[in-house]
């Protein structure tokens, strides 16, 4: 019977998970400020999956195709900020998309009037980072 260990961080826990989703020969991409991805591919790579490879970084062309066309509002920015300063640059990237966006977060109801998320009770609101 194997020996369970106890003794580790939440941090070693989750790169054991990412580790265990890898299959030999898998071709893996890692963004920026993810050391626990890139522990757990590596963890990989030297216990079961040794023909892993990661993608080449992009090329200035496509670095430019990101910025320019796919993503020109900045919401990448998104994921460098955190409080005060995300509601500041999140308000900013609405305002360059249309109309201003009004004071906290707001979803418009079916009479095109917008709603602030504190007086929906009851729904489940989702952020999703891109």
């Amino acid at each position: 019977m194997a020996r369970v260990a106890t003794n580790y961080t939440i941090d070693e826990l989750i790169s054991v998970c990412i580790a265990r989703q890898v299959s030999d020969g898998d071709v893996l991409a890692q963004g920026l400020a993810t050391p626990l991805a890139m522990a757990g591919y590596l963890l990989a790579q030297y216990t079961h999956a040794p023909h892993v490879c990661e993608t080449e970084p992009p090329t200035v062309e496509q670095v430019q195709y990101l910025r320019k066309v796919i993503d020109p509002l900045g919401i990448r920015r998104l994921e460098t900020v955190s409080g005060a300063a995300w509601k500041r640059l999140l308000r900013e990237i609405l305002a360059g998309e249309g109309p201003p966006a009004p004071q906290g977060l707001a979803h418009s109801t079916s009479s095109g009037q917008a709603q602030p998320l504190s007086q929906q009770e009851g729904k489940r609101w989702n952020l999703i980072s891109i």
